[in-house]
């Protein structure tokens, strides 16, 4: 499942907020596994209305995308692909291990009962997402695409200082608060399916433990 060349880096914005980054994260039948489910499943049920989304001061939507939530695919979780492959992320290579070392604002998580939220999303011609912050205690950005990569731009921007570029099989997880943007995805091939795919999970404390 989780890839034996992975590999993560940590660092700092501007004004403090931490994120991380790792490369490398799943072996190559996890990944053709998760491409192969967005193809027969996701895609059939992606939407550009109704999906949640940050307003800007005038009340409309920062989000230029497809997305759905897993909640309105899948009824047991464990059903899904990516879900069950989310569940590596809470190891010692990933969430237990270098980078909560790094900065205790992603390690918040470690010792609590948590609670969590899943959405797919897909980004192909013009669409982007602008400056936001999540609501989540910590994000985690899993980013995904066929090859050859059939788009350009699809760069994350944190906290309008650092930029993280699109990198198929990369995994980018941020602290509570970080201002973070999608840059405009311009497709470059007419082939469907070729655009940036991104599963992003919330993780909250759970207050009912």
């Amino acid at each position: 499942m989780i890839s034996k060349d992975i590999s993560g880096r940590g660092g700092l914005t501007r004004t403090g907020r931490p994120y991380y980054v790792f490369d490398n994260v799943y072996d190559s039948r996890t990944v053709d596994g998760l491409l192969l489910e967005q193809d027969l499943i996701i895609k059939n049920i992606l939407r550009r209305d109704d999906t949640g989304g940050a307003k800007d001061y005038e009340g409309k939507l920062l989000k230029n995308n497809f997305a759905c939530f897993i909640d309105d695919i899948y009824k047991d979780y464990m059903a899904s692909p990516a879900f069950r492959a989310s569940r590596s992320y809470f190891t010692e290579e990933i969430l237990f291990g270098d980078m909560s070392k790094f900065h205790w604002a992603l390690d918040v998580l470690r010792y609590v009962d948590i609670v969590e939220q899943v959405q797919f999303l897909y980004y192909e011609n013009s669409d982007s997402y602008g400056c936001h912050e999540d609501k989540s205690s910590l994000t985690l950005l899993y980013w995904l695409a066929k090859e050859p990569i059939g788009f350009e731009g699809g760069d994350l921007i944190l906290d309008n200082d650092v930029t993280v570029d699109f990198k198929s099989n990369r995994l980018v997880a941020m602290s509570c608060k970080c201002p973070h943007e999608v840059t405009k995805t311009v497709s470059i091939t007419d082939k469907e399916g070729y655009g940036r795919h991104c599963i992003s999970t919330f993780l909250n404390f759970n207050p009912y433990t």
